[in-house]
């Protein structure tokens, strides 16, 4: 507890002066007006604040309409510019038209020799020499292979040796003849020693022919030892080499002509009806050249092969030359006896496309703007779609029976890519990619 004196001496206590008041003047406001100038001060701080966020939050408006301003700008400047056109797609075409030429099949078939022979020797024996190998031309009478001729030799020495003796017997047997024939006309000699003289004549006449039939079987057997080439070929294979023991018959070479050949060709029932002997074909044999060589049918056959079902058709051919080898390849076009009775339009295979709504060709038509449109002075063209009707499959075209005419251009390339009313630029003619035929 303070004491009167202690209160009357107590020092007062000093006032805080706001913000820019003096402490004098502190000293001398009251203390309602200091509250209220502190409260006035709290006043003009949050007004500063709320004045400074306006200001930011217009900053950032300020920015994002500049953004969009020069957006908009940017997108007239480029609105203002002609956009870029995609150039159409080139395409390869055909122009179409109808023609009543002549149908011809192809069949492939293998070359062989006209004359072809299988050259063995004519008796058994021992070969000492192949003189003909494989690819050697020989002519006729040409020498290919020597058998051993020592055995054959002493058979024809002993063949002349009974020639001889029986030589000997008949000069007997006719001396003794007319001895006996003189005696039996002066009575001197019986019948029977006539006869028996007579028969023994003939006897030896007989012996001495066989004889001689014997004599020439030896030297010709001789003669076979030798074995010569019956006909001017190529030796096609070698079977035998010296050495070697061959019975008769035995082949030794394969022996083929060098001018006569042959095609061979099998063809279905369905046209073997319209093949005669005598019909003109035409053949082409890749292996010698792309030319082609005539060839005439001179053999049709007159029954199916029971494993294939198709017919064997020989051709004999007006040429062929040294360059040709047995077992060529050889393609064989057949023309049909008779002409296509309608004209028809034949297409590539590949313009030809097909989907759920059936066959159908892309046409070339002109554009909207007329048939002078153009990409950078190339002609451009307008897609149409076609549904076609397809007739027969001819090698590598079809027929087109129905949905073109003459003189259409037809896409004949790249369907799948392509679709109707598509822009598209027809390649040029004398590019040699697909403009006219």
């Amino acid at each position: 507890m303070k004491h009167s004196h202690d209160i009357a001496h107590e020092r007062p206590r000093a006032v805080k002066a706001p913000r820019g008041v003096s402490a004098s003047r502190a000293a001398k406001m009251p203390r309602g007006a200091e509250a209220h100038r502190a409260a006035a001060h709290r006043t003009q701080a949050h007004r500063t604040h709320t004045h400074r966020a306006a200001q930011r939050r217009a900053a950032a408006l300020l920015a994002v309409l500049t953004i969009a301003a020069a957006a908009l700008l940017l997108a007239g400047c480029t609105a203002g510019e002609p956009e870029r056109a995609e150039a159409p797609r080139r395409v390869r075409w055909t122009e179409v038209s109808a023609s009543p030429s002549a149908e011809r099949r192809t069949f492939t078939g293998r070359t062989r020799s006209g004359s072809e022979a299988r050259v063995s020797p004519r008796i058994a024996g021992t070969v000492l020499e192949v003189h003909a190998d494989v690819g050697d031309t020989v002519r006729a009478g040409e020498l290919i292979a020597q058998i051993d001729p020592e055995p054959v030799r002493l058979q024809r020495d002993a063949a002349a040796t009974q020639l001889s003796a029986a030589r000997s017997q008949l000069a007997h047997a006719r001396a003794t003849y007319e001895r006996v024939q003189q005696l039996y006309e002066q009575d001197l000699a019986s019948r029977s020693d006539f006869d028996a003289a007579r028969t023994a004549v003939e006897t030896a006449e007989s012996q001495k022919a066989g004889a001689e039939r014997r004599l020439e079987l030896a030297e010709l057997q001789l003669s076979y030892t030798e074995v010569r080439s019956p006909f001017h070929g190529r030796v096609s294979a070698r079977l035998v080499d010296g050495g070697e023991n061959v019975a008769a018959g035995h082949p030794i070479v394969m022996l083929v002509s060098q001018d006569r050949w042959e095609v061979q060709v099998s063809v279905p029932d369905s046209v073997v009806l319209d093949i005669e002997v005598g019909d003109e074909v035409a053949v082409r044999i890749p292996a010698v050249g792309e030319d082609t060589l005539d060839g005439a049918v001179t053999g049709v056959g007159a029954g199916a092969a029971q494993a294939a079902g198709t017919y064997p058709v020989t051709i004999r051919l007006g040429e062929g030359g040294e360059r040709l080898r047995s077992g060529m390849i050889a393609q064989v076009s057949f023309p049909r006896s008779t002409r296509v009775a309608v004209p028809t339009i034949r297409l590539p295979g590949s313009g030809v496309g097909q989907d759920r709504e059936g066959q159908y060709v892309y046409v070339l038509a002109e554009t909207a703007e007329g048939e002078h449109a153009a990409w950078n002075g190339q002609e451009v063209a307008r897609l149409v779609r076609r549904e076609v009707v397809t007739g027969r499959l001819l090698q590598d075209e079809i027929e087109i029976l129905d949905g073109l005419e003459d003189g259409e251009r037809v896409v004949t390339l790249g369907l799948n890519h392509l679709s109707d009313g598509m822009p598209v630029r027809p390649l040029e003619a004398a590019s040699g990619n697909g403009g006219r035929r």
